[in-house]
């Protein structure tokens, strides 16, 4: 018997054991990501600023997810930055304002814009990034990139600013 899907919208779906299913593969709850085609989009002006990419806040707070199917409780401990996670790379301007005002927390400005990088990308550059769902308040897309510090050195900060491409 297949495990019945729960549509979080066009690109990916979720089952019962919080498992985020999309057309590349599964990501699994507060485990890292591996498929490297996977995009993680940042908002900030015309240029990334690394101070803003340096800890601050939630970004130390551990993120929880409960597995519904089985009660298991799961995280990912280490703090780091939010980041959209984009599947398609297509990314379109509708979409963009959609998910940032959902998942980032307010509504787009007009100074702002989506910057991308692949995990790949990331990945080069010694970071890491989780699939991080914050399960309370529906942000599925949310991942948490973390610096291969653990605490985000200015050195750092630059080098992830400058992995990302300004995309719209």
């Amino acid at each position: 018997m297949s495990e019945r899907l729960f549509s979080v919208d066009d690109q990916c779906n979720l089952d019962e054991s919080f498992r985020l299913h999309y057309a590349g593969g599964v990501l699994e709850p507060c485990q890292e990501i591996y498929d490297g085609k996977i995009q993680i989009g940042i908002v900030d002006n015309n240029c990334i600023n690394p101070a803003r990419l340096m800890l601050k806040g939630s970004d130390y707070k551990p993120i929880v997810v409960q597995i519904p199917k089985t009660g298991q409780v799961v995280t990912v401990k280490q703090p780091g930055k939010t980041g959209v996670i984009y599947f398609d790379g297509l990314i379109d301007v509708s979409r963009f304002k959609r998910h940032s005002i959902f998942y980032l927390g307010g509504g787009a400005d007009r100074r702002d814009h989506l910057h991308v990088a692949s995990v790949e990308k990331i990945n080069s550059i010694g970071w890491r990034v989780y699939w991080a769902p914050l399960q309370m308040s529906g942000h599925v897309r949310h991942g948490r990139m973390v610096s291969p510090t653990g605490k985000i050195t200015q050195d750092e900060a630059q080098a992830l600013a400058h992995v990302f491409t300004k995309y719209i």
